[in-house]
């Protein structure tokens, strides 16, 4: 059920990261048992696809943390929003769809935050119905060199897994769950894959460590793909 995968090198190299590909079965549980992955009483009498995208993200989780040196099958519990929560020490995202499941882990000495998102690119009515809810008229002028070359289902898609590892970087610190509206794209380079994201004022005052973020992104057909880290500064301790 879990074939090993390769990810676009959007990560640095304090970043250890691993990815799956899995199919959604009704067998599961089993492969949870195989690999000693505790399957949390939340998700008891969840679906097959809901279960196989938890037990793929999970072993991925683990077998990032292991590349740091971090043994042992419980290294990852679950925070109470259901987001995963990371040994002490450690910060990490987790992330999926349609088959594929990708973690990455990192020591807080290097990195203070990472966030980590594929989607699958979506049919053009779903597109458009997206783009409605998460995009302002600035941001599809941002988003307009990758809409005349990819398309527009190709650009609502990274623009969705650009918000999406912003607001998994600032999960584990958020107060409340951010919205797509709080923050906005306000820069795209297709060069170097680079795009920057910056919260709204609505939010801003919640967040004294900054308000604006750098981070890659690849497309690579049916899939986008996109990485914000937050770099510890040399003469700073967390």
């Amino acid at each position: 059920m879990l074939v090993p995968a390769t990810m676009p090198p959007l990560t640095t190299d304090a970043v250890a990261s691993t990815a799956v590909r899995f199919e959604v079965s009704s067998e599961a549980r089993a492969v949870a048992a195989m690999h000693d992955i505790d399957v949390p009483a939340c998700l008891h009498r969840a679906v097959d696809k809901r279960l196989s995208e938890f037990v793929a993200g999970r072993y991925c989780a683990r077998e990032a943390l292991r590349l740091l040196g971090i043994e042992g099958p419980h290294a990852v519990g679950m925070r109470p929003d259901r987001g995963p929560a990371w040994p002490a020490g450690i910060v990490g995202s987790i992330t999926h769809t349609m088959g594929v499941a990708w973690a990455v882990a990192a020591s807080r000495q290097a990195i203070r935050g990472i966030g980590i998102d594929i989607e699958t690119i979506p049919e053009a009515h779903a597109a458009r119905q997206v783009e409605a809810v998460i995009l302002t008229t600035a941001e599809r002028d941002v988003l307009l060199p990758i809409t005349q070359r990819w398309g527009v289902p190709t650009a609502i898609g990274l623009a969705l897994s650009m918000k999406e590892s912003l607001y998994k970087c600032l999960a584990a610190k958020a107060a409340a769950p951010l919205e797509f509206r709080d923050a906005s794209l306000v820069g795209i380079n297709q060069r170097d894959t680079s795009f920057r994201i910056r919260l709204n004022p609505a939010v801003m005052a919640a967040w004294p460590d900054g308000c604006e973020w750098s981070g890659r992104f690849a497309i690579e057909p049916p899939h986008v793909y996109t990485v914000i880290e937050q770099r510890v500064e040399p003469d700073r301790e967390e």
